[in-house]
């Protein structure tokens, strides 16, 4: 969403008749856009790397129904060293099966809100995740998937800082 902010601010995002920017396609030659760095995408095939950063901590239900659409819960973030910055209000949560990505976290046009975690500190976010297929917008089929969820923090001074939590495992039926 910050990336889509600065694109719209700087002119790199072509817009609607309504004048929303659409992230989808570049300016330059109007064809698709790369996926941006870093970016969760569709059938990718994904395994958490652990890294020194913050650490996400998910708590979800066990299990789900598929007519729900969608499993809520809350994501705990801590981290052992101090972390200011600025990242989304809500947790990015995805499902996995067979090591590939099957869902994506839903579409978010929230603000970013500061972040300012002081080590051992915990901060606690909210975190949904579809239970549609984003390979073919279907519902899942019932069984076991595994969730994770990904914030990324845009540091006061430095690099970004993107952190993965899980694997938690759900039984979808």
């Amino acid at each position: 969403m910050l990336c889509g902010i600065v694109l719209a601010a700087l002119g790199c995002g072509r817009t609607d008749p309504g004048g929303v920017p659409d992230p989808e396609l570049s300016t330059a030659t109007g064809k698709p856009a790369p996926p941006a760095e870093g970016s969760l995408q569709c059938g990718q095939a994904f395994s958490a790397t652990v890294g020194g950063g913050p650490m996400l901590k998910g708590n979800f239900p066990a299990s789900a129904k598929l007519a729900d659409r969608k499993i809520s819960g809350t994501v705990d973030v801590s981290s052992q060293v101090a972390i200011r910055g600025v990242a989304s209000p809500q947790a990015e949560v995805f499902l996995v099966k067979d090591g590939r990505i099957v869902t994506l976290p839903p579409p978010s046009d929230a603000i970013g809100i500061r972040v300012e975690l002081s080590p051992g500190q915990v901060t606690q976010l909210p975190g949904e995740a579809n239970l549609v297929a984003c390979q073919d917008g279907r519902s899942l089929s019932a069984g076991t998937y595994q969730m994770y969820a990904r914030l990324v923090i845009m540091p006061d001074s430095g690099a970004k800082v993107e952190a993965i939590g899980g694997p938690w495992p759900v039984q979808v039926s």
